[in-house]
């Protein structure tokens, strides 16, 4: 099924709360050989094979951090990411700390220092700017100049124009919210076009009122301390790209999903073949183990080959 032996091994930069896990999704409804949280893969030792037999892999990872551990991967990459008007992506990032932390298993999933983090965030007073500015300050790595961060590597700061210039071109695609279904393009995948219509999705209600960031204050302050991203925002919002390539992955799109009655253990395993490596591994007992305990309320199903493969000539 897979492609991963044929072509470049697709590298999503997702920076966090610009639509990444809508990408995602249409990533994963067009080639099962994918992950998307490679930074937890990232620290397995058998992280280089995981990425040798994908598709795609996404996850918050730097441009730079990328390289640097696929760089025994011996296959060509190809990078691809998306960003978001600087000031939206800061009040989106800030209000995910109020959302997470309502989850049932939150203490469970959350180091300490991510709960110091939300604690900080969740005592703010969101109507002072000067107390959104210490916010700001205290955890400057994870809201200040995240994307370019990210996208550029961690000497943002210390690039001139044309290095970040340089940095951008290594891209195939970089996005942003006014054109995020071009990436789709990008992917390479046969029948992309089908996936394009899928909502946005992990969109959530502020619980606080973003409109302090436009207090002049907090602008001020954001024009200093936030200007590698508003510099990158404008530099991506301007860039001409090359045009898409012509579709040259086969993709696997879902054709029905499985149900007890018609459940094939063959089958199902072909059409997720991450399920027959954890029964390798021992992780289920079967493809059947796998689809009871999980697969069900994941709607697993069967996948079909786009385009399909060329009959033998007789």
């Amino acid at each position: 099924m897979s492609s991963a032996s044929e072509a470049p091994l697709l590298v999503y930069v997702h920076v966090p709360k610009t639509a990444g896990t809508t990408i995602n999704r249409i990533l994963g409804g067009l080639s099962p050989l994918g992950v998307d949280a490679f930074h937890f893969h990232a620290l397995k030792p058998e992280f280089l094979e995981t990425a040798r037999r994908s598709d795609w892999i996404s996850g918050h990872l730097g441009c730079d951090v990328f390289r640097h551990l696929l760089a025994g991967l011996g296959r060509e990459i190809d990078f691809l990411s998306a960003v978001r008007e600087p000031v939206a992506q800061i009040c989106s990032h800030l209000n995910y700390s109020f959302h997470r932390s309502k989850s049932l298993d939150y203490f469970d999933r959350h180091s300490l220092h991510e709960q110091r983090i939300d604690a900080d965030v969740m005592t703010t007073d969101f109507s002072n700017p000067t107390s959104v500015i210490k916010l700001l300050l205290n955890w400057r790595n994870l809201f200040l100049n995240l994307q370019s961060r990210l996208v550029i590597g961690e000497d943002f700061d210390r690039l001139s124009e044309s290095e970040v210039d340089a940095r951008l071109a290594s891209y195939k695609f970089i996005a942003t919210e006014r054109n995020l279904f071009d990436l789709v393009d990008y992917f390479g995948f046969h029948q992309s076009e089908a996936r394009k219509s899928l909502p946005i999705v992990n969109k959530a209600q502020y619980c606080f009122d973003p409109s302090i960031f436009d207090h002049p204050e907090l602008r001020r302050f954001l024009h200093h301390h936030h200007r590698h991203d508003l510099r990158l925002y404008q530099k991506i919002s301007l860039r001409r790209w090359d045009d898409p390539p012509e579709p040259f992955r086969p993709s696997f799109p879902f054709d029905k999903a499985f149900t007890e009655e018609h459940f094939d253990e063959e089958s199902y395993l072909a059409a997720n073949p991450e399920v027959g490596l954890g029964v390798q591994a021992g992780v289920w007992s079967s493809g059947w183990d796998h689809f009871d305990k999980r697969g069900r309320a994941e709607g697993r199903g069967v996948r079909r080959r786009y385009p399909p493969l060329a009959e033998p000539q007789s």
